[in-house]
């Protein structure tokens, strides 16, 4: 049996934006890829509409960090990286998306969350970086969104750029 692309979309929070039917986590699932997002938080209670416009986008399943309502800055990055590594090492996927990072025109909690994301795609492929499940190392591709331009598209309506 063949298996077919699985992509992580890893998010500061729930936005319909990024998760437009249009986007591009709806057009990789169009064209059979697995698609999951990891939110670093849902902000308070879980917003049912935004949660549903991902599954209607084709995302298999949507999945929290457990930070709570916090900003990223007030979070230790070592506990961010150790979650995120658990998730890669738990979905196994074979590219990481992430938004541009520090000195982007996102916001500082996207801009934060898109460091540790690529600090965690390297930790996840490094067999000494060892975490409470004990799971495997995971090599994955790192997929970068480019910054906004000057209409504010993002993640939504705009390609992916793969970068090694």
């Amino acid at each position: 049996m063949t298996r077919g692309i699985e992509v992580m979309t890893v998010l500061a929070r729930p936005d319909a934006e990024t998760l437009s039917p249009d986007g591009a986590l709806a057009q990789c699932a169009a064209a059979g890829a697995a698609t999951w997002v990891v939110f670093a938080s849902l902000g308070g209670e879980p917003p049912v509409d935004v949660l549903e416009t991902a599954r209607r986008a084709g995302v298999r399943s949507t999945y929290e960090l457990g930070l709570g309502d916090r900003r990223l800055d007030d979070v230790d990055p070592a506990t961010v990286v150790e979650r995120l590594v658990e998730h890669i090492r738990l979905l196994r996927p074979e590219a990481v998306v992430t938004g541009p990072g520090v000195g982007s025109a996102w916001g500082p909690d996207r801009a934060t969350l898109a460091e540790l994301v690529t600090w965690a795609v390297a930790a996840a492929a490094d067999p000494d970086f060892h975490v409470p499940s004990g799971r495997p190392a995971h090599r994955v591709w790192i997929v970068d969104v480019p910054q906004l331009d000057a209409e504010g598209v993002g993640l939504g309506e705009q390609g992916m750029v793969l970068v090694a």
